[in-house]
């Protein structure tokens, strides 16, 4: 017994290393770049990019459980407005997310295998996606897995998802995504990606696409025709808009928003004096707004 007990004290601590990730540690944080075209008259191909920061802020118990509380932020600092996303907490290979109206699911397994599958909720359909390939990377200089899933095939695509998860840090295409999924086009700039991943202010792990974590290219969302009689604020959102125009006093206005495929995604009559709308239900991306009101019909891009 003396001869192994030297050896047991060395393997583990490390493996209580190598399970240990972003998380259950509260010091986290996340840099999501939106990517997306967003022409104007003098650049017609202008590609605009956003970054999101989720970190953690504060815990809560529920039922003797310890849940780390998920906020996000559009500046770099972190100073201004923060939004509660929901609460996450760790058991074994499983990541569990609770969503602000108390919904629990299970956001990560990462104990996933070659030929397992994991269900993803796109749209209105549920779908299986498979596990084609595992293999590592490292976080943090330490070897941690990465899981590779083919396209989802039961349902009509639209473009394609390329989602990969690598254990303790999450998606490449945001901490959240496996509860909002999505698929990107190919055919135009569409694209959600973690640029980087930090622990207590150290990157342990980027995305060698991009140099920095945060990425600011933008346009101005704000920007709008000359002759659109109203105005949408805030934008980027992120659960509701506030609209602005002299249909305000008329016989209010109907509002259709439509995703970046075209599909009608949204359709509400605006009562008269009413500025509140209520975006809630669409997930992470660039829509177009559109006001009908008298006769005529008035568009503008929203980015949520």
């Amino acid at each position: 017994m003396k001869y192994y007990l030297p050896l047991l004290t060395i393997l583990i601590p490390t493996c209580l290393i190598a399970q240990e990730g972003m998380f259950d540690n509260p010091e986290s944080e996340w840099y999501l770049a939106h990517s997306y075209i967003n022409p104007n008259a003098e650049s017609p191909a202008f590609t605009e990019t956003r970054s999101t920061v989720f970190a953690f802020d504060g815990d809560t118990l529920i039922s003797g459980d310890q849940w780390q509380k998920l906020f996000t932020y559009l500046d770099k600092s972190m100073q201004g407005e923060a939004v509660l996303e929901g609460i996450l907490r760790v058991e074994g290979d499983l990541v569990l997310y609770r969503n602000t109206t108390g919904k629990i699911d299970t956001l990560y397994n990462f104990g996933l295998g070659l030929g397992d599958h994991f269900t993803f909720k796109l749209d209105s359909d549920t779908v299986r996606m498979k596990v084609i390939n595992v293999d590592e990377v490292k976080v943090n200089g330490l070897n941690r897995k990465r899981i590779i899933f083919g396209e989802p095939d039961e349902v009509s695509l639209y473009g394609v998802m390329k989602e990969v998860w690598i254990e303790g840090v999450g998606s490449v295409h945001g901490p959240l995504f496996p509860c909002a999924p999505r698929m990107f086009s190919t055919e135009f700039t569409d694209a959600l990606d973690l640029t980087c991943a930090r622990i207590e202010g150290k990157v342990i792990w980027n995305n060698t696409n991009y140099e920095d974590c945060y990425v600011a290219n933008i346009l101005s969302a704000e920007n709008k025709d000359a002759d659109t009689p109203f105005s949408v604020y805030p934008n980027p959102f992120h659960q509701e808009i506030y609209l602005d125009g002299p249909f305000m006093g008329g016989a209010g206005a109907e509002v259709r928003v439509y995703d970046m495929q075209g599909r009608k995604v949204h359709n509400s009559q605006l009562p008269v004096g009413k500025r509140q709308l209520s975006l809630n239900g669409l997930g992470s991306g660039v829509y177009l707004l559109e006001i009908a009101w008298e006769g005529e019909s008035y568009f503008q891009k929203i980015v949520k």
